[in-house]
């Protein structure tokens, strides 16, 4: 553990260590006590309205676990601070997949490993995992851990671009797992978005009601429910477009999901004016459904030890993607060196240039 100095202002009272599995090390920041809930900031950093929303989770009676996949911790983002995180994340991080290939991002696996151990020191029934914008999609791709049990698809961002609108950054074997757990052990998945956000577009959303039917809650909202002070189009359900005020939509939204992490098999009671898309999930009950290997598409049943008395079948493991690269795709050849700012720099129509964005990163 370091030192409460080391911490920046905004995670003033968590807890930070160092976690490692495989090649990722990363730094996760915690707090609170009960069931554990895994929180995956969005794009560009752990800022602090993730923060907020990560305290007031652990104020409900559950520890928050808040891992740190890119960018400065705590700090309030600008404009140009996101254009340069989110350069740096598509051209040359290799831990994200950040375009449709049928592939879930390489840190997965390191999400996974945080999961069991989040478990193993809690606790309680299983984890809870909530990803937003870049990290939407890790939510759902994390349940072929049998630990996390009530995932959170939160404007789920990726795959960028019109070929991957009706994808999800998930591995055909990861949906089937997903599915055949939510069966199995009666679990169900939340996803939030604005109607009118191009980073989510329609056919995902379309696509996950299909592949998960009842077992996929779809909470959408209209720019009319969005923090109208933020000045970007409404993206950020849980974070910047939020309006924090009693009796506002997007208040009753985070009200739902952290409700949802206490109680992951309850039916859902989603917010009265909130858009619903599908029908509410099936009430809690014991299920003696036999889920064969045949049937999961690579998946693999295997009882749990912990829970094995409540459910027979609750823990789908998945064996590990490879993560071999996609050769039938033209590899794209990207020189990010000294001629860093030639690459970024754009040239005005009166000659003049315009800063890299990258350039504030080096400062």
């Amino acid at each position: 553990m370091t030192t409460k100095s080391d911490i920046p202002e905004a995670l003033a009272g968590f807890e930070r260590f160092a976690f490692t599995d495989g090649p990722w090390t990363r730094n996760v920041y915690r707090l609170g006590h009960g069931p554990a809930v895994i929180v995956m900031h969005e794009m560009p950093n752990l800022h602090p309205q993730v923060v907020r929303f990560a305290t007031r989770v652990a104020a409900a009676g559950m520890t928050v676990y808040l891992p740190s996949l890119f960018g400065k911790d705590g700090r309030v983002p600008s404009k140009l601070y996101v254009a340069g995180q989110m350069l740096l994340a598509i051209c040359v991080r290799r831990e994200f997949n950040v375009w449709v290939n049928g592939r879930s991002s390489p840190i997965v696996d390191w999400l996974r490993a945080l999961a069991r151990k989040a478990h193993a020191e809690c606790g309680g029934r299983g984890v809870g995992a909530v990803g937003m914008c870049f990290t939407g999609g890790f939510a759902l791709a994390m349940m072929t851990e049998p630990a996390v049990v009530a995932p959170v698809l939160s404007q789920p961002s990726l795959p960028l671009g019109k070929k991957g609108a009706g994808a999800i950054d998930c591995s055909a074997a990861e949906i089937a797992c997903a599915k055949a757990r939510f069966e199995a052990e009666d679990l169900t998945m939340l996803g939030l978005r604005f109607t009118s956000d191009k980073f989510v577009p329609n056919e995902r959303f379309a696509m996950l009601k299909q592949t998960f039917g009842d077992r996929f809650e779809a909470v959408e909202l209209t720019d009319d429910d969005a923090n109208t002070e933020v000045p970007m189009d409404p993206h950020s359900v849980l974070t910047f477009h939020l309006i924090d005020e009693p009796g506002t939509r997007t208040k009753a939204v985070e009200e739902t999901v952290i409700a949802f992490f206490k109680a992951p098999s309850k039916a859902i009671a989603l917010p009265a004016q909130a858009t619903r898309s599908v029908a509410a999930p099936k009430p809690a009950v014991h299920r003696t459904h036999r889920v064969h290997e045949d049937d999961l598409s690579g998946c693999m049943i295997q009882p749990c030890e912990k829970t094995k008395k409540k459910r027979r079948h609750s823990a789908v493991l998945l064996e590990r993607n490879s993560f071999t690269p996609n050769t039938s795709e033209p590899r794209r050849n990207l020189k990010l060196d000294s001629n860093l700012d030639s690459v970024f720099t754009k040239v005005k129509r009166d000659g003049s240039k315009q800063d890299n964005p990258l350039r504030v990163l080096r400062q």
